[in-house]
């Protein structure tokens, strides 16, 4: 059985790239991995932050999975962890799982001074031994 998973976080292009994995995965009747990570905020000293609350990441997950199952994908499951690097997660955990595609969302538009620095789509795109699809806006 194909093995999707879709990268989330709480920006709208997730949303999109959300709605993209859950009709995939209705279409080839694969099994459907919603994945979050929480960044490590590395505050210098003192106790290790993250940029979402539990609750935050919980609420993000079940969103997911009951619009998926609404959809009629039950196969369906979820993943967090915790990091810093975000691309990096995604890559490994894509890998520990087998997926067949990773689907993530991207708002790149050229932005000054963006040479300085890779996406972190650009850099699943560019390291991913897998087959990556980026969903950038909405079809109409």
């Amino acid at each position: 059985m194909l093995k999707i998973l879709c990268g989330i976080n709480d920006q709208e292009h997730s949303e999109l790239a959300a709605e993209v994995a859950i009709d995939l995965a209705r279409r080839l009747q694969a099994r459907l991995w919603f994945f979050m990570v929480n960044p490590v905020i590395l505050p210098g000293r003192g106790p290790v932050e993250h940029l979402y609350s539990k609750n935050c990441v919980a609420g993000y997950l079940q969103e997911a999975l009951r619009r998926a199952n609404a959809a009629g994908v039950f196969d369906v499951r979820s993943e967090t962890r915790h990091v810093s690097n975000i691309a990096d997660a995604i890559i490994d955990y894509a890998n520990e799982l087998g997926a067949d595609y990773v689907v993530i969302g991207s708002d790149r538009r050229p932005r000054p001074m963006d040479w300085l620095r890779d996406s972190i789509s650009q850099r699943i795109i560019t390291l991913a031994e897998f087959p990556v699809l980026v969903v950038k806006r909405k079809r109409y």
